[in-house]
């Protein structure tokens, strides 16, 4: 590997050439590998349409400077193959430093491109960008945002760019520092890593994300195109065609009073020279992607979040993301920008979180910390949130104080998701087989879970520990589940909007709604969570529409019920799945701290129903209550058949009416330890109940249990009956 030329900048250094740029053009077809020696050179360089090239520098004494203020690259590298950039230092505030893009369509586009050990001093426009890359590697290198922005009276004027953006194919980012020139304060720079839409096989490894007021790692990426021709596919093919090569880029932020930067989610941006509307599309999904052993803390937005969520009452747009590892990341201190919360019209399908992700297949998050995010300015945030899952497991994370609880600092009383682990709707994947004689019957599933929550401590200081509504078996097991508010007595609201005497939908409706804004979560988007929002679930709600497979009712299409048009578009397969819905709720530690000094009043503690089989074993239930505080069930739990055992539910003896009230068709509720008394309900011969010690009746009237089961519980038999 030697050297084929030599630059020196004629002062420090001597060589072959003073430009780095006339080296590149004098070497052979063939390429070659130029050394650049110590000193100053104030140059751009292009690489266009060359192969096997390597410019190596000597470290910190080979430094680059753009020679004027315009935005074109300083090093930029189109249509070539096997180019390798290592061991320099380029400046580049008003401009990119590096870009890699795929020219023209006529040609083949940038093939294995690899930047290494670089110290890129770059400001809001960006350090290095892969745009269409086959094969490319960033590895070692420090990309510090510094600079001052301008013009502040304008923001939205200026390009504001990621550290680093990706996007192609089989694409690393490792052992890189990306960050904010000022511990103290954000850069006014966007910062972190982005992964442009319709990129694969993207590796994100052990990298240093920290002091900008962007996203630390973002997914995806979107184009704005006319309002006129977003709905028409015609249309819109002929404007990516006529725009191609051009980098639309936005990002939706604001100077604040005091002169800082927060994300505004949903500001729409207008053609600067028509005026004309702009909407966001997605440029396509991303698959494969693995995000290990990063630290990102001290970002202004999330730590790893889709660049947008969308109106989708309006745009059926979403940002996908199918075979997504996250593993063994430590986020820790983001959200400390003043962002804004998204507006009630998309609240429910929108969230901010130290993991805040859309549409997701065959996800895996594991052994990551997830700790003290939002902390600085009041902000609905939870831990982990996804609106759609297909196979999503959630397994051996820390996840604790992300958001401030109401009455500790949260005075802005925004609608918006609060919680440990939210997961909007979820199923398992489909089988690919599709019967030849009818290609629109009910796919199997592939075996694999809905959703799995496993060997977590989840600690939320605002909303429950994990919530999820969705279809297919769902398990939460063998973690320690923590909620440190009590309710919003959103259900007392909700009940004053109910008609006596009359069920009417509209206002029932709108009373849901009222239960979540009370307890500050969300309006809630589905029925599942509407019924949820009814059964209260403090500390954990599960609701699953899928049907047991006893009567045959999934092959009748009711597990499919509940879908929506627009949760179908979200999921691989679009149409109905022959799942069931079997809940799993075991060896699990909850508790609900109650302990804030603020009066409540709860309908539940724990909320699961669906119409398959429940299974609630081996679990500890806590309920710490301040002497004003009131839960009326500590385990509420509805399904085709259950099987409640082995539990200890213990509350305060004045702030609970019942440790447990269980119905089913089929139900075995039996030794289970509670303090206060547990109800039952199933036809005769499908019921058992014995074996449960309640450590109320010590207090009370021997055997007033049994009265509550022979008379309160006796309406609940003779409707079997």
């Amino acid at each position: 590997d030697c050297i084929t030329l030599r630059v020196g900048d004629g002062a420090a250094s001597h060589g072959d050439y003073t430009s780095i740029q006339a080296a590149v053009n004098a070497l052979p077809p063939a390429g070659g590998r130029i050394l650049v020696l110590p000193g100053r050179y104030d140059e751009r360089i292009r690489i266009d349409g060359r192969s096997n090239i390597r410019i190596e520098g000597c470290g910190s004494r080979t430094r680059i400077f753009a020679p004027d203020a315009e935005d074109g690259p300083v090093i930029a590298i189109a249509d070539s193959q096997t180019i390798e950039i290592r061991d320099l230092v380029i400046f580049a505030e008003d401009q990119l430093a590096v870009a890699a893009v795929h020219g023209t369509r006529q040609r083949a586009g940038c093939i294995d491109i690899r930047c290494a050990n670089l110290d890129i001093r770059h400001f809001q426009r960006g350090g290095i960008a892969f745009v269409e890359v086959d094969g490319g590697q960033i590895a070692g290198c420090w990309l510090r945002c510094e600079g001052e922005f301008t013009p502040r009276n304008d923001p939205a004027s200026v390009i504001h760019r990621p550290a680093v953006f990706l996007s192609g194919n089989d694409l690393e980012l490792r052992d890189s520092r990306l960050t904010g020139a000022s511990r103290k304060s954000l850069s006014t720079a966007l910062g972190g890593v982005q992964i442009g839409g319709g990129s694969r096989d993207v590796t994100i490894l052990g990298n240093h994300i920290e002091g900008c007021y962007g996203h630390g790692v973002t997914l995806g990426s979107i184009s704005y195109v006319p309002a006129r021709v977003a709905t028409h596919d015609a249309s819109l093919s002929k404007y990516y065609v006529s725009s191609f090569g051009q980098v639309q880029v936005y990002t939706g932020f604001y100077l604040t009073d005091d002169n800082c930067f927060g994300l505004d989610p949903v500001s729409p941006p207008t053609d600067p020279e028509t005026g004309e509307d702009l909407v966001p599309i997605s440029d396509g999904p991303l698959r494969r992607i693995l995000i290990e052993e990063n630290i990102v803390t001290r970002m202004g937005g999330c730590g790893i979040s889709v660049v947008q969520f969308f109106d989708l009452a309006n745009q059926g747009e979403m940002i996908s993301v199918d075979d997504l590892v996250i593993l063994r990341n430590r986020i820790v201190a983001v959200l400390v920008g003043e962002n804004v919360a998204y507006p009630s019209s998309i609240a429910a399908v929108a969230a901010w979180g130290a993991i805040a992700l859309g549409d997701v297949s065959r996800v895996e998050i594991r052994e990551n910390l997830l700790f003290g995010n939002a902390r600085t300015h009041p902000l609905p945030c939870c831990g982990i949130f996804a609106l759609f899952a297909e196979d999503m497991q959630v397994v051996e994370n820390r996840i604790q104080n992300n958001g401030f609880r109401v009455d500790e600092r949260d005075d802005s009383r925004s609608i918006g998701w609060r919680g440990g682990v939210i997961v909007g709707q979820t199923r398992p994947g489909a089988l690919d087989i599709v019967d030849d004689d009818d290609p629109d019957a009910p796919r199997r599933s592939d075996g694999g879970p809905a959703l799995r929550v496993h060997g977590n401590v989840i600690v939320a200081p605002q909303g429950r520990a994990v919530t999820t509504s969705g279809l297919g078996p769902i398990q939460i097991t063998d973690n320690r589940l923590v909620t440190q508010s009590g309710g919003m007595n959103g259900w007392l609201v909700a009940a004053s909007g109910i008609r006596t005497g009359t069920l009417d939908m509209q206002v029932l409706a709108v009373s849901m709604a009222r239960i979540a804004e009370a307890a500050n979560e969300m309006p809630n988007m589905l029925t599942g969570h509407a019924m949820l929002a009814a059964m209260g679930g403090e500390i954990v709600a599960v609701g699953n529409s899928g049907f047991s497979s006893e009567f045959y009712l999934q092959g009748a299409g009711l597990s499919t019920a509940p879908y929506t048009p627009a949760e179908d578009d979200a999921f691989d397969y679009q149409g109905s799945l022959l799942a069931g819905g079997d809940v799993m709720l075991t060896d699990n530690q909850m508790r609900l701290d109650g302990l804030d000094g603020r009066v409540s009043a709860s309908i539940s503690a724990v909320a699961l129903y669906t119409m398959d089989s429940v299974v609630a074993n081996d679990n500890q239930i806590s309920l710490d209550l301040s002497v004003s505080d009131f839960v009326a069930i500590d385990l509420m739990a509805l399904g085709w058949s259950l099987m409640i055992s082995g539990n200890r539910l213990k509350e305060p003896l004045i702030n609970c009416f019942l440790s447990a009230m269980t119905v089913g068709l089929m139900n075995t509720t039996a030794l289970n330890q509670a303090t206060h008394c547990i109800l039952a309900y199933a036809p005769d011969p499908l019921l058992v109940d014995h074996g449960n010690s309640e450590m109320v009746e010590i207090f009370l009237e021997n055997r007033i249990c049994d009265s509550f089961r022979n008379g309160i519980a006796g309406l609940g038999k003779r409707a079997f009956d």
